[in-house]
């Protein structure tokens, strides 16, 4: 229940570098590593914040779900 969100925000995140910091990366001639190492991981932290903030609730939901139909099954 929670991967998913979690996954496409984190992935939304660093594409969300704009045009300016991104020509700046390639003015300095940053290698890939360092380009996400500098912009796009701190991008994406807000994203992944944001992920955490909706999925906790949705992992608290599944798990009681996962206990109320786990439990509903009578064992003889």
């Amino acid at each position: 229940m929670t991967f998913f969100p979690t996954l496409v925000n984190v992935l939304v995140g660093p594409q969300s570098a704009e045009r300016p910091l991104r020509d700046l990366m390639r003015l300095y001639q940053a290698t890939i590593w360092q380009k996400m190492r500098h912009l796009r991981f701190w991008l994406a932290l807000p994203y992944l914040f944001a992920a955490l903030h909706i999925t906790a609730p949705l992992a608290m939901v599944g798990a009681v779900v996962a206990e109320w139909t786990g439990d509903s099954y009578d064992l003889g």
